[in-house]
């Protein structure tokens, strides 16, 4: 099992999560996508991933 999180460094909440039993660029979108319906993302968000197929990914879905 594979748990991807997004922590809102001013708050130190976690503000989006997924889980998956994979470990694959859709796990860390998802759990962006789920900060964003729950509206805990501002306008000027700043998001970094250690992974450069994630920010590819990202970068498409805008």
């Amino acid at each position: 099992m594979y748990v991807a999180t997004w922590l809102d460094l001013a708050t130190r909440e976690i503000v989006g999560y997924s889980m998956a039993d994979h470990h694959r660029a859709g796990l860390v979108v998802d759990a962006l996508k789920m900060a964003a319906g729950r509206g805990q993302l501002k306008p000027g968000f700043i998001a970094h991933s250690d992974s450069e197929y994630v920010k590819y990914r990202m970068s498409r879905a805008s």
